[in-house]
């Protein structure tokens, strides 16, 4: 047999309606149905409003973090067997920005057993191939270093310099590189 009611239906509107004196023939139900839906658009225009603020936050971050176009760097092996690859223009961030640097990858050494290290510098000489500066090796014709998340954070001025001695005389080392570009009032967000 057919629902004679719409509440016998689920219509959970019939419902809310009925449980508001909606048909108790007084006319407080219209003025409750009113009431519902005052309620409901303000409830609504919430609710858009909060998706609206994360929208534009999301947009905002889309411009404040992204992955950086890093051009890969080359370097010869001078007759004294050293090398270095450093270019402070393009091998870290700008005033203003932060670089999570996620990968540095170096090809082209001739041995199995030749190392190059990766070092943290702002002026990209040799002379910042110290200690202090040092982050990791990599060692074989060809390797990568992978960090992970922050584990080779760049501030600005800093910059991506390799270097290696006792490296065959002639060879052409390459090095590729990944990283992610944070503005500087969004690395925080970017940590967590």
């Amino acid at each position: 047999m057919p629902a004679s009611r719409a509440s016998d239906r689920g219509d959970i509107g019939a419902d809310l309606l009925s449980s508001q004196g909606a048909t108790n023939g007084n006319g407080s139900g219209l003025q409750n149905l009113l009431s519902f839906a005052v309620q409901l658009q303000a409830q609504l225009g919430g609710i858009h409003a909060e998706l609206k603020q994360q929208r534009d936050e999301r947009l905002k971050l889309l411009g404040a973090i992204f992955d950086v176009d890093i051009p890969a760097q080359s370097g010869t092996v001078t007759a004294a067997g050293a090398l270095t690859i450093a270019n402070t223009e393009l091998l870290g961030p700008k005033s203003g920005w932060y670089w999570d640097v996620r990968r540095v990858s170096v090809s082209g050494l001739n041995s199995s057993t030749e190392i190059v290290s990766i070092y943290k510098g702002s002026i990209g000489t040799s002379t910042e191939q110290l200690g202090n500066n040092f982050v990791a090796t990599i060692t074989g014709k060809a390797g990568t270093f992978g960090p992970g998340l922050a584990g080779m954070w760049l501030r600005p001025n800093q910059s991506i310099n390799i270097g290696g001695s006792g490296l065959t005389a002639g060879e052409i080392v390459i090095a590729t590189y990944e990283a992610v570009a944070i503005k500087a009032e969004y690395a925080a967000a970017y940590l967590l």
